[in-house]
């Protein structure tokens, strides 16, 4: 099924929704929910009570569902009074025949012609909605608060406003491809679309078991492998973040407890490293045998989840309502869904709600503070959690591969590039369909000819090749040197993507008689061209510059240096002018001799 087609009918049918679980996890589901039989609504602590046994009540027939509890509802669930603001926050439950609930393959949804909602703006005017000197007071407020041993920690949260530039299913879009989400959804309700991109479960059970991962600890990540890696050892050993998370699991076994038979709750892990596209999360998982089968005693027990709140949780949930200026409403309340088997609730983080009438929409923004917390680190945080509703970019992966005497050239390098940046930017990679289509295309091709292939790998693992015949090469080659390498992301510079500025400088360059731009950085050493590397002879040895220049690994670049013929070196534009031959490689043209290299302002300044 096309989800395309998924969201669209979502957008137009109020009381539907689509819970989604992207392809790059494997072997798991996503729902559609289509025309409810019955919605149940409660405000105020007797009626949600009540509402909760019917639930119970509901479930044992044959239906399905799926809730909305903001998280001001949490008071209710607490044996002492919290807050008297706010106090009004409504569940919804959502009931559906089966027949109205389509259960889909997630890697059997298809992504044919998204790419035309993705890669544009989709919101305007974005505004924190706190100063700056505000939050960091309110943070050196919870400071004193935790030095005095009121709390332990604290989840303080704000939010972010904008306006909608263009309809939810492109929120939607481009949500889903920032960010790889396992228990994301897309909810039509009456006044507002709630659209959430949550990689953190509240609870999974089968009436029988419950777990719970709670996520707490945050790391950038950067884009550069070698950093990336830093990262990694850096937040499994950061003091912060491991405190953070280990408080919130101490109260989570607490509360799962409270509903678990005796001597049945364990920590399954602790410390888990997640990687998503722009950070790195940690999380534990808490499991405990239930000692009743019903989902309303999960609920008033655990919610809302003691990793949105702080420890310990009540005296946290106060020190929240008094600090936070606005409701927190869905977001870090919950999103589920339930049948009478099983449900799956989430914790609405990285969630937006967008209110039909005015088009305007708002993003709950927050982190953990304890005792050691650095205010502007967290402000910085809060930031960073936003960043990904604000990026625009779209791109597909990219390999350019030379077919020549019946055989692809250095394809297993192509191929274990391919996986690296998969791996690194989570795209979802399938070797044996790349394999098959590059199959399929050798039958079209005429052996005694070069092929150029480009082949594309998209977010979601879609493939798509095209081919021309290798043109032949011009004898004399000319280069231009260039100091404006107009990208400075690295998940750009250090993969290849679709994502390429420094084309329309290269198009120029050949216009003024170029065949070929190579930058150099500020301190005049050589990095790479627009789509080769460069090689240098000096004394009888071959050097190219180093990956730490921020320079796309080329296949051949690659095949060089393992087969000992080039080394890294770090080269000056004066060793450029001394070399005794100037190379571009490539795996489509292999070694490309330089006869003339000219400086930005169009001076030759080398000729071999």
């Amino acid at each position: 099924m096309q989800i395309l087609d998924i969201l669209n009918y979502v957008q137009n049918n109020e009381n539907s929704a689509f819970f989604y679980t992207p392809n790059i996890f494997k072997n798991e589901k996503s729902y559609l929910f289509k025309k409810p039989i019955q919605i149940l609504k409660a405000s105020g602590k007797k009626e949600i009570l009540e509402t909760l046994n019917s639930v119970d009540y509901i479930l044992k027939n044959k239906i399905m569902g799926f809730a909305k509890i903001p998280y001001e509802s949490g008071y209710h669930f607490q044996p002492k009074v919290i807050s008297k603001k706010n106090n009004n926050a409504e569940i919804t439950f959502y009931f559906y025949e089966r027949k109205e609930v389509q259960i889909l393959n997630s890697d059997e949804i298809h992504y044919d012609k998204v790419d035309k909602f993705l890669g544009l703006k989709n919101i305007k005017n974005f505004k924190i909605n706190i100063e700056k000197d505000d939050y960091v007071k309110k943070i050196n407020k919870i400071k004193k608060l935790i030095s005095k041993g009121d709390t332990y920690q604290i989840n303080f949260t704000t939010s972010a406003s904008f306006e909608l530039a263009r309809k939810p299913i492109s929120i939607f879009l481009q949500g889903i491809f920032n960010q790889s989400a396992k228990y994301s959804a897309f909810i039509n309700s009456e006044n507002e679309f709630v659209i959430s991109f949550s990689p953190e479960l509240f609870f999974e059970t089968d009436y029988k078991t419950i777990i719970s991962k709670p996520m707490k600890g945050t790391m950038k990540r950067n884009g550069d492998p070698q950093n990336d890696e830093k990262s990694e050892k850096q937040i499994l050993s950061d003091e912060k973040n491991l405190a953070e998370n280990v408080m919130i699991v101490d109260l989570l076994r607490n509360d799962i407890g409270k509903i678990s038979k005796v001597n049945s709750v364990k920590v399954e892990k602790l410390y888990d490293l997640e990687k998503y596209e722009t950070l790195y999360q940690l999380t534990s998982t808490i499991s405990g045998k239930l000692k009743e089968n019903k989902l309303s005693e999960i609920i008033k027990n655990l919610f809302p989840s003691g990793s949105i709140t702080g420890a310990p949780k009540i005296r946290s949930m106060q020190i929240i309502s008094d600090l936070e200026k606005s409701p927190r409403n869905i977001y870090t309340g919950s999103i589920g869904i339930f049948s009478n088997k099983n449900a799956v609730f989430n914790i609405p983080i990285r969630t937006i709600v967008v209110n039909k009438k005015n088009n305007s929409g708002l993003l709950g923004l927050g982190s953990g503070i304890v005792w050691d917390s650095n205010p502007d680190n967290e402000y910085k945080e809060v930031l960073l959690k936003g960043k990904f509703i604000k990026q625009t970019k779209y791109f597909e992966l990219l390999e350019t591969i030379l077919f020549e005497n019946g055989k692809y050239f250095l394809l297993d390098y192509h191929i274990a590039r391919l996986k690296k940046s998969a791996q690194n930017l989570i795209f979802n990679f399938d070797e044996t369909i790349i394999f098959s289509e590059l199959e399929k295309l050798k039958s079209v091709f005429n052996k005694d000819k070069s092929y150029k292939v480009r082949l594309t790998l998209n977010k979601w693992g879609l493939i798509k090749t095209e081919y021309q015949i290798v043109e032949k090469l011009k004898s004399n080659v000319k280069v231009i040197l260039s100091k404006k390498r107009m990208c400075s992301e690295n998940k750009f510079l250090y993969n290849k993507t679709t994502f390429r500025p420094w084309d329309a400088q290269l198009l120029k360059q050949k216009n003024n008689g170029y065949d070929e731009v190579i930058f150099i950085n500020k301190n005049n050493e050589l990095l790479e061209g627009t789509f080769t590397n460069i090689v240098v002879k000096l004394e009888e040895k071959l050097f190219t510059p180093p990956l730490d220049k921020k320079i796309l690994n080329g296949c051949f670049r690659e095949y060089l240096i393992q087969n000992k013929i080039c080394v890294e070196k770090n080269i000056t534009l004066h060793e450029l002018k001394n070399a005794d031959e100037i190379y571009l490689v490539n795996s489509l043209r292999k070694k490309i001799n330089v006869k003339e290299v000219y400086d930005q302002e169009h001076n030759l300044i080398i000729r071999k």
